[in-house]
């Protein structure tokens, strides 16, 4: 009887060390108030998902969309001073890759494909792109706007199929402050550079369309 019960201490001593840490191992740990779980800890599915672009997390707040004329107008802000090259050619290295954007080869006017390839940048996936001034407006007729707002595109009809297109930036009492390729300081219409300008709005006589 004593070696039985010898052996029992024993055999506790040598396996309840074992059984207490592994009874330990599956409990939940308790927090102290007022601590927080370190996000690592978090299920995938509460954790923030991470930008496609950056990699960063991001929030979202579902049916509020991006603003996207304001980042069409900031694509076009970063090639204000783009020129032809030669000046007078309707060619370059940026003027070449917005020209094949809408499909036309070196050497056209390229107002309305430098407007097209913005809004696509931009993300404006309503607006239906041209290389054509007064093409780009007939293609777009749900996306017409009576007058000029911040952050639209304005056409100028200069008649026999000819015509300008930029971006109204902003609406002030002095006139339009625009972005407008193919242009230049002076106001040309077929000029040499991508420019910010004051117009007058009389002088647009095409009309305007929203960036949506």
């Amino acid at each position: 009887m004593l070696t039985w019960l010898r052996s029992l201490i024993n055999w506790l001593s040598a396996y309840l060390p074992l059984i207490s840490s592994w009874l330990l191992s599956k409990q939940k740990p308790v927090l102290p108030s007022g601590s927080s779980v370190p996000s690592q800890a978090l299920s995938p599915s509460l954790s923030a998902k991470p930008s496609p672009v950056t990699g960063e997390s991001k929030s979202s707040t579902p049916g509020v969309p991006q603003d996207v004329p304001s980042t069409v107008l900031a694509v076009a802000r970063t090639h204000l001073g783009e020129e032809e090259h030669p000046r007078g050619s309707n060619s370059g290295p940026w003027v070449d890759v917005v020209l094949r954007f809408v499909g036309l080869p070196p050497g056209n006017p390229w107002c309305a494909a430098a407007v097209s390839w913005c809004c696509f940048k931009g993300g404006a996936e309503h607006v239906t792109y041209s290389g054509g001034a007064l093409r780009l407006l007939a293609l777009n007729p749900e996306l017409r706007i009576p007058g000029p707002i911040p952050g639209c595109i304005g056409i100028v009809d200069h008649s026999k199929g000819k015509g300008h297109a930029f971006f109204v930036v902003d609406v002030t009492p002095a006139g339009l402050v625009t972005y407008e390729p193919n242009s230049n300081p002076e106001g040309g219409r077929e000029g040499y550079m991508f420019c910010q300008r004051l117009r007058d709005p009389a002088t647009v006589t095409g009309g305007y369309l929203r960036i949506a």
